[in-house]
């Protein structure tokens, strides 16, 4: 996050849309759900870096 917090979990994605468009979409929150099974509505214009689990 740009404040430097370090989140792991998912982020929503239907199976047909990838995640640049939903980065790039006019929503400003994503839904998250962190590693504790929490959902949580982010704001994009919080997220500094993004790396897929199979990097």
């Amino acid at each position: 996050m740009s404040d430097g917090t370090v989140m792991t979990g998912y982020v929503f994605v239907e199976a047909t849309t990838r995640i640049q468009d939903v980065l790039n979409s006019a929503t400003q929150f994503i839904p998250f759900v962190d590693e504790n099974e929490v959902i949580l509505l982010l704001n994009k214009a919080s997220i500094a870096h993004l790396r897929p689990f199979d990097a």
